[in-house]
């Protein structure tokens, strides 16, 4: 999953609102998290990938995900519900409209 750098972006909501008109979508939600909140999961990490458009560009990975167990033969394996519900609680949502929450992690 790709995001951002807090700390080396400081175009979020431009950057935010111009990617979602390219897109033909309206800028509605950020989703965030802090990196050592990430980190404190061994499976999980955080790294700064800069872009030639983009400084501030970064990739969240998962070393291992465990899969759910297989009820039934034969389909496709799933992600584990607990690896799922972990990975989301580590996120908070701010509104377009105040992305204040956020901007207050910088200081």
């Amino acid at each position: 999953m790709s995001g951002r750098i807090l700390s080396r972006a400081t175009d979020i909501e431009a950057r935010a609102r111009a990617a979602a008109a390219a897109s033909g979508l309206k800028f509605r939600h950020v989703m965030y998290s802090r990196v050592s909140a990430v980190r404190d999961n061994p499976d999980l990490d955080v790294f700064v990938e800069p872009l030639d458009d983009d400084a501030a560009h970064a990739n969240f990975v998962a070393y291992r995900v465990p899969m759910a167990q297989e009820l039934t033969p034969g389909h496709r394996p799933k992600m584990s519900q607990d690896f799922v519900r972990a990975v989301v609680m580590l996120f908070d949502v701010c509104d377009a409209s105040d992305i204040t929450p956020l901007e207050r992690l910088r200081q």
